[in-house]
């Protein structure tokens, strides 16, 4: 798949992204949701520790497919005539409703939590992709196309 108009634009966007989405996660799973996920009520929902360290290489690599492709969707319907940071925030908003709210309320069906972690999961996720926005809006900024002769 080849990159849109300027490639290492688009490069560092993904890149900015992973590293904004891996810090994000670390905060609300890591610190701000811990004691929840730690809790008698969802202690046994979740793998061991261990198990999850063991698997963490494949929770990045998520976040780095996440990343990657929300950077390559945003380059694809970048319209120069309009506000990047606009764009951004737009872009951040449809991804989020698409993925992580999407999931969040298919985890709360299939998993047994609360609608109020659940209700965490959307809003952290949605928050997330908004940051996304900002951040791939405010780097992937490509020159305008040379027109073209015909």
């Amino acid at each position: 798949m080849a990159c849109s108009r300027d490639c290492k634009k688009t490069g560092i966007s993904a890149a900015a992204s992973f590293i904004a989405l891996a810090v994000m996660e670390f905060v609300v799973h890591g610190k701000l949701l811990l004691q929840v996920y730690q809790s008698a009520k969802y202690a046994h929902v979740w793998n061991p520790d261990p198990i999850m360290q063991k698997r963490m290489p494949v929770q990045m690599a998520g976040n780095l497919l996440f990343a990657i492709m929300f950077t390559l969707i945003y380059t694809r319907g970048y319209e120069d005539a309009k506000s990047p940071l606009g764009q951004g925030l737009r872009f951040g908003l449809l991804a989020g409703l698409l993925g992580p709210t999407v999931l969040a309320i298919h985890n709360y069906f299939v998993y047994p939590v609360s609608w109020h972690l659940a209700a965490a999961w959307a809003a952290a996720g949605l928050i997330e992709c908004l940051v996304l926005g900002v951040i791939v809006s405010s780097i992937y900024r490509p020159a305008p196309e040379a027109p073209h002769d015909h």
